[in-house]
This record gives C-alpha cells, structure tokens and sequence, in this order.
C-alpha cells in the first residue's frame, strides 16, 4: 500500500484488493460482507476463483475468517470444497444476518471498506457492462484499520449476539 488512503472505484476494487492488496497477507484476513459468491481473481493471462487465491495464503500459514449474512452461492460452496485447505478449517465463517458491513482487513495493516459484497459484480470482477457501481477506501491509517478491526472483533466473538432482536431466529448464534 502506497498511500494511506486510496478512493477506489469498480474495477481499481478487483485489482487493488483482491489481487494485490490480499496477496500481501502474512497473518490474518478477515472479511465481511452481505452476499458470498465464488469471484474470479485475475491470475496471468485467466481468471481462477478467490478461493483458490485464500487457499494459497492457508499454505502460508494465514488464517482466513469471513462474516457473511446469506447463505453463499453454490459456486463458493463447490470451489470451497475443491481447497482441502478451507475446508480443514482454515477458513472459518460465521453467519449473522444482520451483518452488511463490507471491510477486509489484512494483517491489522491494512483494511478496505466500502460499498462492495464479496461477489464478482461487487468487487469489479465481471466484466463492464455486468458490475455494480461501487465504492470503497483502502487505508492503511492505523486508527481506521484498527476501528475496523474492533467492530469486526466483537460481532465475531457474538458480543451483540444478547440484544439481537434475531436472536430467536439464527440458526447458529455466536454466543
């Protein structure tokens, strides 16, 4: 990360976060977002999925959590399973549905937030004409990344679980 605050927009999300930005992770990443779908990452000349991507970093040792509030898509859960590394816990998810939030944060260095799901129309990987308009920071400012990281933190560990007026209705409530 260059500058301490970049304005990214559409198609600068796919590149500067999902490609550049998640493939300096040494530590941790932790994203969460409303809608999980299988995204395709640009890779050379072709496009594999995001997961092939996390994979690689559970091989290095970096461990992935994800807070989502929909059920992801049948293509995540079919390229899921094709990483034995995600699926030997590695990635965790957690769902709540309350959650819309969309911020990644890698390493507790560097966090984006902004408009865009973890989904390819989201995150600038389809094409043009396919893609949502969206908008997002990457900062690297630490009093913002660690902010974020804070609230991440405490709906992961179910701090807001008890005053949750779902609460009857989650399936699997964190606390």
């Amino acid at each position: 990360m260059k500058a301490e605050l970049e304005i990214l927009v559409n198609e600068e999300l796919h590149r500067r976060v999902l490609v550049e930005t998640l493939e300096d992770a040494s530590r941790y990443v932790w994203i969460a977002t409303a809608n999980v779908k299988d995204i395709r990452v640009s890779r050379g000349r072709g496009y594999v999925s995001a997961l092939d991507r996390l994979a690689k970093l559970t091989k290095r040792g970096v461990r992935i959590r994800m807070l989502h509030a929909g059920v992801p898509s049948k293509a995540f859960w079919e390229s899921f399973h094709r990483q034995p590394e995600l699926a030997s816990g590695y990635l965790e998810m957690q769902q709540c549905r309350r959650v819309h939030f969309k911020t990644i944060i890698v390493d507790g260095t560097v966090a984006y937030m902004g408009s865009a799901n973890f989904t390819g129309a989201g995150m600038g990987a389809r094409r043009a004409a396919a893609r949502n308009f969206e908008l997002g920071i990457l900062t690297s400012h630490p009093s913002v990344v660690r902010a974020l990281a804070d609230v991440f933190d405490r709906i992961w560990m179910g701090l807001s679980c008890p005053g949750c007026a779902l609460r009857e209705q989650c399936t699997d409530p964190m606390a």
